[in-house]
């Protein structure tokens, strides 16, 4: 990452500020800065699936073992077993987390990296005991762990390599040929749980998964901030201004910051963009930098972050995407109109105690358009 500055006068303030202020936003938010960035084209599945078909070695290893696999579930969403070969469906939904992390579950269909969680799972039949495997959470591309619920403990089973990504169009992407493998402490904790010696540590399966997501990915853009008249104004009164740095400009009123990825839902309005360009805001003697953009809309959040230094990242502003107009033009691209920004508590804050300028939580910053490239064939 670039580094950029605060000028000394204004960054104990600030900083202190964010900090307090941004901790108490990421412990109550779902997702921050730092969960999108790695994966700024990743979005929430509409369907996903996922296909296992076990090693001949360990399916060998399961018969001598007495260990019986059984799909949990029924219907559309339910697990089918059929000799060596699983068929799992995936989340779909707002309410299914990463039991791992409490967050919910996004991939990238360009590239098939990112997290998702399997429906119903397995009942796996021992010599001694019964007991389901639930939540199993594929992380292709990402830390790579397998991890489930083994009865109501979270236990890590072993990894996930490999496999070739393809995406189709829109928002499609398939993964072939991944590897599962068992840990040995995964196989043990099976084997403990069912009695018995039916798994094994190392290669078990080879993976396949299909998604379609609900955002489409972006691949590049533009955003565009309309600032309001009287907040430009208000500045300005006190001697301050707002300077973008190249490649960010300004014409006006309006600030124009480049879209380098993201993932957007036209219909429901959620997504996720990330912007690279530095915004200058400052007097004479006081100056703040930010740069380093993340805009994240879920259901239940809705926020603007920029970067103040490298360690810290601040919710400037809340989206209202009541106002917001999006879709794909006739050459497939993306667009989105009208979006409210206000001003975020921290943001209020940063004006009224560095620039002396009357502001406060929730009013007015100005307007959002983006236009957007799609990945792919739309």
């Amino acid at each position: 990452m670039i580094r950029h500055r605060i000028h000394a006068t204004a960054a104990t303030g600030l900083a202190a500020g964010c900090l307090l202020v941004g901790a108490s936003v990421a412990q109550a938010a779902t997702l921050i800065p730092t969960d999108v960035i790695p994966n700024p084209r990743a979005g929430a599945l509409e369907f996903g699936s996922s296909t296992w078909q076990l090693s001949g070695g360990a399916a060998s290893k399961l018969k001598s073992g007495g260990v019986a696999l059984k799909g949990l579930g029924s219907g559309d969403d339910g697990t089918d077993v059929k000799g060596s070969k699983i068929e799992f469906e995936a989340a779909a939904d707002d309410k299914t987390l990463d039991p791992s992390t409490k967050q919910l579950p996004a991939m990238d269909p360009t590239t098939m990296k990112g997290t998702m969680v399997l429906l119903n799972g397995l009942s796996i039949k021992g010599r001694s005991h019964t007991v389901k495997l639930t939540s199993i959470t594929l992380q292709p591309g990402l830390e790579k762990k397998v991890v489930a619920k083994l009865g109501s403990k979270l236990v890590e089973l072993g990894s996930l390599k490999g496999g070739s990504a393809k995406f189709s169009h829109v928002a499609q992407g398939d993964l072939t040929g991944a590897a599962l493998s068992l840990s040995a402490s995964g196989a043990k904790k099976l084997n403990a749980a069912v009695g018995g010696s039916g798994f094994k540590s190392g290669s078990f399966a080879k993976v396949s998964a299909q998604v379609i997501n609900r955002e489409l990915p972006i691949e590049s853009g533009t955003a565009t901030l309309t600032l309001d008249p009287s907040l430009l104004q208000t500045l300005q009164s006190v001697g301050a201004d707002i300077t973008p740095t190249p490649p960010a400009t300004r014409n006006g009123n309006q600030v124009t910051i480049p879209l380098t990825a993201g993932a957007f839902d036209p219909e429901d309005l959620t997504g996720r963009m990330v912007l690279n360009g530095k915004v200058t805001v400052g007097q004479p003697g006081v100056s703040v930098d930010l740069f380093g953009w993340t805009v994240i809309v879920t259901k239940s959040q809705k926020d603007l972050y920029a970067q103040i230094n490298d360690a810290v990242a601040a919710p400037l502003a809340s989206i209202d995407v009541s106002t917001l107009q999006a879709g794909t033009n006739a050459d497939g691209t993306f667009y989105g109109t009208g979006g409210k920004l206000t001003l975020s508590k921290v943001a209020a804050q940063v004006l009224t105690s560095q620039f002396h300028v009357a502001a406060s939580a929730g009013s007015v910053l100005g307007t959002v358009d983006i236009a957007g490239k799609l990945n792919g064939r739309q």
